[in-house]
């Protein structure tokens, strides 16, 4: 296996083609590849984001949160988005001109475009794609990346039944491959 990061252009907010990016910077995709895609980019591709002038993050935070874990301080509180652990329901501000980038409404969807638009192009029929972000976990320190959404491949591996290292047979245990996939992207 391996990762080959694809530079590319700085995509702009509120709204830029991510096709048109994926044209020039995807040159060769190949049956079995997985693509990982940042959520903020299919984002900026969707045109999901808003202009910070006139916008109070506080007020987007509670509306774009699943679920909001109280804290005693801002200006990163612990959201749920999208079934995962995302500082500040994913709300990116950094490198947005001005702009709050929010998460994609629907990341399965947005996956599944993008997997159909690289089947076309590339002339295949088993790619995966990856919508990532960064997520905290509890009691540990830091964000990694995970899945926010997926499509071309199963997202996990059921060991149950499989004999494991020493021939014992496994009684538990699922790889979370999707997860894995955007914590090494």
């Amino acid at each position: 296996m391996q990762f080959i990061p694809v530079k590319t252009r700085i995509l702009q907010p509120p709204q830029d083609d991510f096709f048109s990016v994926l044209d020039a910077s995807l040159v060769n995709v190949q049956e079995g590849d997985v693509i990982a895609v940042s959520s903020k980019v299919v984002s900026i591709h969707e045109g999901n984001c808003v202009p910070i002038e006139d916008t109070e993050k506080r007020a987007l935070v509670v509306q774009e949160a699943e679920l909001l874990v109280p804290r005693d301080y801002w200006p990163s509180p612990l959201t749920v988005k999208h079934n995962a652990f995302i500082g500040t329901a994913g709300i990116d501000e950094s490198n947005a001109n001005g702009h709050y980038i929010l998460l994609p409404k629907d990341p399965f969807e947005s996956a599944l475009q993008i997997q159909k638009y690289l089947r076309s192009r590339f002339n295949i029929k088993n790619v995966g794609v990856i919508i990532t972000d960064s997520h905290s976990a509890p009691l540990r320190r830091g964000a990694i990346g995970v899945s926010i959404g997926y499509a071309g491949f199963g997202p996990a591996v059921n060991y149950v039944g499989r004999p494991g290292l020493f021939g014992r047979e496994m009684k538990i245990g699922v790889g979370n491959v999707v997860d894995a996939l955007a914590a090494g992207a």
